[in-house]
């Protein structure tokens, strides 16, 4: 039995390898097409090759995009600046995920372990990308006003807009500087600015994105004096990060309190542990004592919950 599932994971393993090198090729075209680089050497395939690839792989990212799954994973991996893309990425999960259960499996030789480490794998992943994309969200917005402040410096000089989207990005840090060189690229090859704008602000999913992306759709596309409306959302970010440290101040107290009452079981367990490790042991072999570890840790959960309810201000 051990040595069919090992065979079947090979398998698996090989697939998702072929399946990511076809990827791969598919986006090393789309980027050689989007540049116009049409000189292949003559072992390469023809630009019509290119092209007809070029379609099916955007066949395939639209159906990729109806997945919201596929397509939160997406915008987590942009985010966090990886460069892996949704394939390697999904391919490299996928053969660390097979490799803990086949090693689970073959050491402990209990197929139940095995299977709940297939969910507990692709669970942490997915939370430790949620954690990065909302950090990494977060020092963007931190970005943002002294980036529209110098997009108005450079409008105020006679800049065009694109001058001053380009001009502001050049000393821009990481993420943005990153994030705003990849749209003035898009912008370069002829994409329709207000496209690019509306998917930048959907790929980093911020309020302030949405805001400097909707004022900026507005003005590029309808004419008129932009340097005025960025100076509105300029007064919006502002305010936006005055009412947030207020906030963070109002509840100071309430996340202080969450913090000591989660880590307080922890603490007094191990400390228990120390001084007295065979209380612990009889507890983990008695049937009662294993329910009330089950009952402790629900609670537990429950408490986490309602103390972040507690702590989140009513709008």
């Amino acid at each position: 039995m051990g040595l069919l599932i090992l065979l079947l994971l090979a398998a698996a393993a090989v697939g998702l390898f072929a399946w990511y090198l076809w990827i791969t090729r598919l986006d090393a075209q789309r980027e050689r097409l989007m540049a116009g680089v049409f000189d292949a050497p003559a072992q390469d395939v023809s630009l019509w090759k290119d092209a007809a690839d070029l379609l099916q792989l955007a066949a395939l990212q639209r159906l990729l995009s109806r997945s919201p799954l596929a397509r939160g994973l997406q915008q987590r991996l942009q985010r966090i600046g990886m460069p892996l893309g949704l394939a390697a990425f999904v391919l490299v999960v996928t053969l660390v995920t097979l490799l803990a259960f086949a090693v689970t499996y073959v050491l402990t030789d209990r197929l139940y372990l095995a299977i709940i480490l297939l969910l507990v794998v692709p669970g942490i992943t997915w939370i430790t990308l949620s954690m990065l994309a909302t950090r990494r969200a977060r020092a963007l917005e931190l970005q943002l006003p002294s980036f529209v402040t110098q997009m108005i410096t450079t409008l105020g000089a006679g800049g065009t807009p694109l001058a001053a989207v380009r001009n502001a990005a050049r000393n821009a840090p990481a993420p943005l500087g990153p994030s705003m060189g990849e749209l003035i690229r898009r912008l370069e090859i002829g994409a329709p600015p207000v496209e690019v704008w509306r998917e930048w602000a959907e790929g980093w999913n911020s309020p302030a994105c949405r805001l400097l992306s909707t004022a900026l759709r507005i003005k590029w596309d309808a004419g008129g004096e932009m340097s005025t409306m960025l100076g509105y959302v300029l007064d919006q970010l502002e305010s936006r990060r005055r009412m947030e440290l207020r906030i963070l101040t109002l509840t100071s107290q309430a996340r202080l309190a969450a913090i000591v009452l989660m880590a307080l079981p922890f603490v007094i367990g191990f400390i228990t542990y120390t001084f007295n490790p065979d209380l612990f042991h009889e507890m983990l072999a008695d049937p009662i004592g294993q329910r009330a570890l089950l009952i402790a840790g629900a609670l537990m959960v429950f408490g986490f919950f309602w103390l972040r309810r507690i702590a989140r201000l009513e709008s």
